[in-house]
């Protein structure tokens, strides 16, 4: 494990449950510096995260030239990964691949806040690249957004499928950053409502110069909710 990441209070359980996290703190932290690689790990929270905690959080730091890869993340953290930095720092190359959010015996549960929680009003994320991810809920309050962006440039996502869930991917709700999310490109995600319906598929306020192609959202309303200066090509 390289010097820069983190595993605080984790039990050391049987190998089908992998790290588990007992309590409201994050499952692994990624301290600073780069060139660091997270792969093949089963990620769980023994009992549900209310106000905070996550399974990977990089909000420590100046952080850069990340994998993420062949990642498996269950119930009930409060962020699934909290990618926002600290402070003025900006977090950079942050590369996503091979995820599952789901436990073995079916879709995650009591997720406080977001799967993918990426920037904020005060700090900016740049260059974030997801390949191959999928999540199922096992039910639509058991996710409140599979995904939360502000204040982020360069956010890709190729390939991504999420079932069920309050809300899909919500870009710019309260970031008052002066910068917004800029340069966004979505191609083949979707989300399904699955037989209790979704809220909004996708909420795009502020994202300057975004690309989208193949977006299906079946069982969304909206599907799509398109709301001050958004800039498509």
């Amino acid at each position: 494990m390289p010097s820069k990441c983190r595993i605080p209070l984790i039990y050391a359980e049987p190998a089908l449950y992998g790290l588990v996290a007992h309590g409201e703190f994050n499952l692994l932290e990624i301290t600073g510096g780069g060139d660091i690689a997270i792969r093949g790990l089963f990620l769980r929270c023994a009992t549900a995260q209310t106000v905070k905690g996550s399974a990977i959080d990089l909000e420590h730091g100046f952080i850069t030239n990340i994998q993420l890869s062949d990642l498996q993340v269950a119930p009930t953290f409060f962020n699934g990964f909290n990618l926002v930095g600290t402070g003025t720092t900006e977090i950079s190359n942050i590369f996503i691949n091979d995820i599952l959010l789901e436990e073995y015996t079916g879709g995650v549960k009591s997720y406080g806040n977001a799967a993918f929680k990426i920037g904020s009003s005060t700090q900016r994320v740049v260059r974030v690249i997801m390949v191959d991810v999928e999540g199922h809920a096992n039910k639509q309050t058991d996710m409140p957004k599979w995904f939360k962006v502000a204040n982020t440039d360069s956010l890709t996502l190729t390939n991504c499928g999420f079932q069920n869930g309050l809300e899909g991917f919500n870009v710019g709700e309260g970031d008052t950053s002066t910068q917004g999310t800029t340069n966004l490109i979505l191609e083949g995600v979707w989300f399904d409502g699955g037989p209790e319906g979704m809220g909004k598929g996708y909420q795009l306020q502020r994202p300057v110069c975004c690309e989208l192609h193949r977006l299906p959202r079946t069982g969304c309303n909206p599907g799509m909710y398109v709301q001050g200066d958004v800039s498509p090509r």
